[in-house]
């Protein structure tokens, strides 16, 4: 019982997760979906400003050439606004003279009704040029006044853009921090349930392993997560399907005209569990020899590790096991894929990642 509970401790110590690697793992995944939401954060931002900048730089371009020709209409104005001042100011002065002299001939006894009316008539012509400059004053000052007001709307418009393009990047920034806290959200679960997919993979994963991406993270995840792998293996009467035997977890004996198959069951701590496509291990027969003791035969043992079998071919002479150098001095061991004439390897191993049913030959070929 004592030996049974120590294989017991040491089996669950290999399969389970212990809760110090789960944590380890969680903070690793924590901190990588946080700086991919960094990441995504800053070019978030980046772009939005990017597609907006031009737009804000040809507006701003576009208000700043209006607004140096309404400064430079209003300066031309208040120029004319001063020059007809000036006018008014002369002519009021010609009116006042006039009208003097016009007094002065009316209380002269001396003058006569001709120079009284040269006078008044020159008061007609200084009243008519002050009217005239008091109209050119008064035009001056009401465009004065509407380039003002153009030119505050310029300013205003510029204000309002700065105001937009500040309460844009704003915004960018305050979205870009809601898609970092949605990110943070997704946490261990939701990376859990994704690596589900790729139940098939029989991935062994310690914390030390965490890689650089979210998807190799979710593969170690998927790992920690397996309960146990089993084996199982069904001795059939064909070597295209598993026909006339049943599955058990028990290697059978290599039989003559029958063939070893085996597939891969994973059990989840969930409950869950997944079963690879069966693969046959035993390859057919080959055409029979001449009789003797030196009669040749040659094996495959299958050794898995995950979804990745290494096959490995054993060349007997006589019922003995030929060394490398003895097998390479009678020709090359060439493997087959699913009975096709092409050579797809050789030596004496061959590594394959197994995802679908597949069937191996090989032969020694001189």
């Amino acid at each position: 019982i004592a030996t049974k509970t120590q294989q017991m401790l040491l089996d669950i110590g290999d399969t389970y997760a212990t809760k110090n690697e789960v944590t380890t793992l969680e903070g690793d995944l924590q901190a990588q979906i946080t700086a991919n939401a960094t990441e995504i954060a800053s070019k978030v931002s980046q772009t939005e400003y990017q597609q907006n900048q031009q737009d804000i730089d040809d507006t701003l371009a576009s208000l700043n050439s209006d607004l140096t020709a309404a400064q430079g209409t209003l300066s031309s104005l208040q120029s004319s606004q001063s020059e007809a001042a000036q006018k008014l100011a002369k002519a009021e002065q010609d009116l006042k003279e006039a009208q003097d002299a016009v007094l002065d001939l009316q209380t002269s006894q001396t003058a006569t009704d001709t120079q009284l009316k040269a006078a008044q008539d020159a008061v007609t012509k200084a009243q008519a040029a002050v009217d005239k400059a008091q109209g050119d004053v008064d035009k001056a000052n009401t465009e004065i006044g509407k380039v003002k007001t153009d030119i505050a709307g310029i300013q205003g418009d510029i204000s309002d853009l700065t105001s937009r393009m500040t309460t844009a990047e704003t915004s960018i920034t305050q979205n870009a921090s809601a898609i970092a806290l949605r990110a943070t959200k997704t946490e261990v679960n939701t990376a859990v349930q994704g690596a589900k997919d790729y139940a098939d993979a029989q991935i062994k994963v310690s914390a030390n392993e965490i890689k650089s991406s979210v998807e190799a993270v979710s593969d170690q995840v998927d790992g920690l997560q397996q309960q146990k792998v089993e084996y199982y293996y069904y001795l059939s009467t064909s070597p295209d399907s598993c026909t006339g035997g049943s599955w058990s977890t028990t290697k059978p004996a290599e039989t003559a005209g029958k063939y070893i198959w085996q597939k891969i069951k994973t059990t989840y701590v969930s409950g869950a569990s997944t079963e690879s496509a069966p693969a046959r291990l035993t390859g057919v027969a080959g055409k029979d020899g001449t009789n003797g003791i030196d009669a040749m035969h040659i094996s495959i043992t299958p050794t898995w590790s995950g979804n990745s079998c290494t096959l490995t071919a054993h060349v007997f002479k006589g019922g003995v096991e030929l060394t490398d150098t003895q097998v390479t001095a009678l020709g090359a061991l060439k493997w087959y894929l699913n009975g096709s004439g092409t050579v797809s390897g050789t030596g004496k191993t061959l590594t394959r990642a197994v995802s679908v049913k597949e069937s191996w030959e090989v032969r020694l070929e001189g």
